[in-house]
């Protein structure tokens, strides 16, 4: 059943942006609007709704990893992925001063999420978006629609402006249909979206994959699928700057609504990998307003699959780095949950039993010389929140020793059974003795 839900959720996607780039072409004639104008607001809007949609209830159910992800990630997806695909499929011309402004202003916007994001950590306290920032962000929001709705009335000197082809108004009936095919398109991609990360998520779980993939890959492209639909329409009809306008809209859109939205409803914390996350996002920002300036305005196929190969790259990275993270986090809670009851026989709390000491420390001495093996992977600059601290890599010889000692010490305690409890405690307290020098050196304290 998941599997013919997520089809539908792509389907109801692809028809979706059909519909929203027909109809939002029709208006741009009937008000003699630019393609630009249009992409930057109605098209790109209308395609950042699922992003809405998700955010605001996953605030409301206290899911902000998620509510973060999605508006961050989505942004990341629509650069590296939309973008580049855009590209791929047709040039993309950056004309007049509308995008050459629209592009910087998402920079700013890009450099000030990131001042948000780190001026708390900088005092001291949790990293987060409060509603404070979400207050800012919507300001800014307000500028940015002014700034639009100020060159459509003016119609500006803007090259965009004066080249514009204007086609004579339609028929009313067409300005009604055209309007119908944007609502209706707009539906479609928000039911789309819903499916397809609903589903999506489904079948992650269902066949066991990371909960980083499905975060990654599953619900910030999942909800980039209504921006990439469009954008590659628009970009197979050459109309190349509806394309670009609909992801420089829907980022501004994202960053400016999307997430204030939740962290109005509730705070949202910066989750783990976060700040790298914005990092990359403004990376991707600037540096594609050189690849424009420096390539006579034009971002050829060349140049597209450059980002498309960027951002998989960067999945890449973060998909292992996280994955190698949960793998020894995992590791290690399996080694302490048979030290558990151990301890509570130290301390008298349950009564001893012989064979279960014995039993739990054969076990342990059966992980611990895996712990060396998944701290191979150094994810020191991957930007994501783990207690490990850089000194394992620094001196992973002595790191190893520690834990062959470790090792040793856990087979001894297993051996030290046989001789009553008093010698198991002894031993025992000599494995926490090696395991406690172990995390001074290596565990960031608390």
């Amino acid at each position: 059943m998941v599997y013919l839900l997520l089809a539908l959720g792509l389907a109801a996607l692809l028809v979706g942006g059909t519909l929203l780039v027909r109809g939002a072409s029709g208006i741009a004639a009937a008000f003699n609007v630019p393609n630009m104008i249009i992409g930057l607001t109605v098209v790109a809007f209308g395609t950042s709704m699922p992003e809405l949609v998700i955010n605001v209830t996953g605030a409301i159910r206290g899911e902000t990893d998620i509510a973060f992800g999605n508006a961050v990630g989505s942004n990341l997806a629509n650069f590296g992925l939309v973008l580049g695909i855009a590209a791929i499929m047709s040039p993309i011309y950056l004309q007049g001063q509308v995008v050459r402004r629209e592009v910087p202003f998402l920079l700013l916007v890009t450099a000030i999420l990131m001042v948000m994001a780190w001026d708390m950590p900088l005092n001291g306290t949790t990293p987060l978006i409060d509603r404070s920032d979400a207050i800012i962000l919507f300001l800014m929001f307000t500028v940015f629609i002014y700034f639009v709705v100020r060159d459509v009335v003016k119609e500006s000197g803007d090259p965009v402006f004066a080249e514009a082809e204007h086609f004579p108004a339609p028929a009313r009936t067409g300005l009604v249909v055209n309007s119908a095919a944007s609502v209706a398109g707009m539906a479609l991609l928000m039911v789309g979206g819903t499916l397809t990360i609903e589903n999506g998520s489904a079948i992650a779980r269902l066949l066991e994959m990371p909960e980083v993939v499905v975060g990654i890959f599953i619900v910030a492209v999942g909800t980039s699928l209504p921006e990439l639909v469009t954008s590659a329409i628009a970009a197979y009809k050459k109309e190349t700057d509806l394309a670009l306008g609909n992801i420089v809209g829907s980022n501004i859109f994202n960053s400016l609504v999307v997430l204030p939205a939740a962290a109005i409803i509730v705070p949202i914390p910066i989750p783990k990998g976060g700040d790298l996350d914005l990092a990359v996002g403004f990376a991707f920002v600037l540096v594609v307003i050189p690849l424009f300036l420096f390539s006579g305005a034009r971002l050829g196929r060349r140049a597209g699959a450059a980002i498309v190969a960027t951002y998989f790259a960067y999945m890449i990275y973060r998909i292992q780095a996280q994955a190698a993270i949960d793998t020894r986090q995992g590791l290690l809670k399996v080694v302490v949950s048979y030290f558990g009851p151990i301890v509570g026989m130290a301390r008298g709390q349950i009564p001893y039993d012989a064979d279960v000491v014995k039993n739990n420390a054969e076990k342990v001495a059966m992980l611990l010389p895996m712990i060396p093996d998944v701290f191979r992977k150094d994810t020191r600059e991957s930007g994501l929140e783990t207690e490990a601290l850089n000194e394992i890599w620094d001196n992973m010889g002595d790191f190893q020793t520690k834990t062959d000692t470790a090792t040793e010490r856990a087979l001894a305690l297993a051996a030290a059974t046989a001789d009553g409890q008093e010698a198991a405690m002894k031993a025992f307290g000599a494995l926490g003795a090696g395991c406690k020098g172990c995390h001074d050196d290596y565990r960031q304290q608390n």
